[in-house]
C-alpha cells in the first residue's frame, strides 16, 4: 500500500504541473487571440470610418457644387431681384417662403453684403438656420 500510496503522491506531483502549465497555455493563447481580435477589429473600424468620412465630405462637396448650378440664376429672375433689391425682411419672409415651395430645398437665406441675415425659410421647424450661417 505504501508503494500504492507513493506512485498516486508521484502521480499527483507530477500532474498536477503539467495541468497548470496546459491551463496557463491555453489561458494566454485566448488572452493573445482576443487582444489581435481586438486590435484587428479597431483597425478596421477606424479605416471604415475614414473611408465613411471621405466619401460623405465628397459627397458634400458635389451636393453643394450642383446646388449652386441649380439655384445661380435665382437672384437674377425680376420677380425675386425686386425684392432682394428693397431688401424689407417681412417681404423677404414671404417671398423665401414661396421660393421654397416652388424651387425644392429645406433652407433660404437672404444675407446682406455685410453677412448680416435679413431674413430666412425653412421647410423643416427642427433647422437651426444659425449652423448654415457662415461668411465667405
Amino acid at each position: 500500500m505504501t508503494s500504492s500510496r507513493q506512485y498516486l503522491s508521484l502521480q499527483t506531483k507530477v500532474l498536477l504541473p503539467v495541468i497548470t502549465v496546459m491551463v496557463l497555455l491555453l489561458v494566454i493563447t485566448i488572452w493573445l487571440v482576443n487582444w489581435r481580435i481586438t486590435q484587428q477589429l479597431q483597425t478596421e473600424a477606424a479605416q471604415t470610418l475614414a473611408t465613411a468620412d471621405g466619401v460623405f465630405k465628397n459627397s458634400q462637396k458635389i451636393r453643394a457644387r450642383n446646388l449652386l448650378q441649380r439655384y445661380r440664376n435665382v437672384p437674377n429672375e425680376p420677380r425675386y431681384r425686386a425684392v432682394f433689391q428693397l431688401a424689407e425682411p417681412k417681404t423677404l419672409r414671404v417671398q423665401l417662403n414661396e421660393m421654397i415651395r416652388e424651387l425644392g430645398g429645406d433652407l433660404v437665406l437672404f444675407k446682406t453684403e455685410e453677412g448680416k441675415v435679413l431674413a430666412s425659410a425653412k421647410r423643416n421647424p427642427l433647422l437651426n438656420s444659425a449652423e448654415f450661417v457662415f461668411n465667405h
